[in-house]
């Protein structure tokens, strides 16, 4: 199956793909399995571990979507060279 070729892959390569290079180690790629399947609906716990161990970065809700919609416009707009700013 795709999924289970796609998490080998990424198992294999998670400390030396271009993504995980680009945001020095910080970031996590999970491939999602297929809706409806059952491993579908348990990786929504896996996901709430990861980021309920996340620490606390912005102090409201307010600050985050500002950044979160400054993120959304630059890539729409095709500025990913001004994403570094607003990320670190």
């Amino acid at each position: 199956r795709f999924d289970t070729k796609l998490d080998r892959i990424v198992k294999d390569e998670q400390d030396g793909n271009f993504i995980t290079k680009l945001h020095r180690g910080e970031v996590a790629i999970i491939p999602w399995p297929l809706m409806s399947s059952p491993e579908f609906y348990h990786t929504f716990d896996d996901i709430k571990g990861l980021l309920c161990d996340q620490p606390v970065v912005y102090a409201s809700g307010g600050e985050f979507l500002g950044v979160l919609k400054m993120l959304m416009a630059q890539i729409q707009v095709n500025q990913t060279h001004l994403l570094f700013y607003f990320i670190y």
